[in-house]
């Protein structure tokens, strides 16, 4: 040990731990300002000082999570129920705002068409697979009076009819669909045909209206309805006359229509479940 005291070693850490305390001693009574050898043992010190500060912070940060782990996981559940409140909150709100615009259409449309018997507001709620002529299913069935057979429309024009009914919802076909061989007239001179259509028409989202004479006065631009003999209430808008062609036998007239109401792109449509019956006073 006394070997040691003697030694090289000690004297040089003994003139290191003098140079350390002159240092301090020198930045105390300087008022502050770091001298050049301060300010070099600052730079050799501060990646140690830097690491501990950031090994401290790492330390404080893990030992708040487990302390306050509780307190956390509470905080986190109430934001989610709040999350999920406003979020229900929105879903409410467009969906009565929805009801209610689509009450006003159909209040626009039984204004005019007293006599008819509606079923609810429907919503197309699926796009029947692999139906090629458009076919849908709505989220009202014959728990809401409606049947096979009804007519299908919007505040615009004819969409189809119900071909299939469970107690909440229903199918319906399309305008552009076979099953729909509804009678139609020209609104312009009651021209009648019926609407005929296949599948080549159908591809082309076009009606074709057939059984027409072919000298018949039906032109571009006519405005095509159901006809007082179709089993369709009449003067229900089915859609535009484009272009007129010869049938196979030239004895009769094909008619391309476009159809008034697109049904790739409507979301909710009405149903009438029938009439209203009137009496006659005796």
């Amino acid at each position: 040990m006394k070997d040691f005291f003697k030694s090289v070693r000690f004297k040089i850490l003994i003139f290191i731990a003098a140079g350390l305390i002159g240092v301090a001693v020198y930045a105390a009574v300087s008022g502050g300002t770091a001298s050049a050898p301060e300010r070099a043992f600052q730079f050799v010190t501060s990646p140690f000082t830097t690491a501990m500060s950031k090994l401290s912070d790492f330390a404080e940060d893990r030992l708040d999570r487990i302390v306050n782990a509780e307190k956390y996981k509470r905080e986190n559940l109430l934001l989610r129920q709040q999350l999920s409140d406003m979020w229900t909150e929105v879903n409410d709100k467009e969906k009565t705002e929805k009801e209610n615009e689509q009450l006003k259409k159909m209040l626009g449309i039984a204004e005019t068409r007293a006599e008819f018997v509606w079923a609810p507001p429907c919503e197309i709620i699926a796009r029947n697979a692999n139906d090629v002529f458009g076919g849908f299913t709505v989220n009202r069935g014959s728990d809401d009076g409606i049947k096979p057979g009804d007519p299908v429309f919007t505040e615009i024009g004819l969409v189809g009819k119900v071909t299939e009914v469970a107690p909440d919802y229903a199918k319906v076909a399309t305008l552009l669909s076979p099953e729909v061989g509804v009678g139609v007239s020209s609104a312009r001179n009651k021209t009648v045909g019926v609407i005929d259509n296949n599948i080549d028409w159908a591809s082309q989202n076009r009606c074709r209206m057939g059984f027409i004479d072919s000298h018949a006065d039906i032109k571009p631009g006519d405005i095509i309805v159901t006809s007082a003999e179709s089993i369709f209430p009449p003067n229900l808008v089915v859609g535009t006359v484009e272009s007129t062609e010869p049938g196979d036998n030239g004895l009769s007239l094909y008619v391309a229509i476009v159809p008034a109401v697109d049904i790739h792109v409507i979301t909710d449509v009405f149903i009438v479940i029938g009439t209203k019956k009137t009496t006659s006073e005796p």
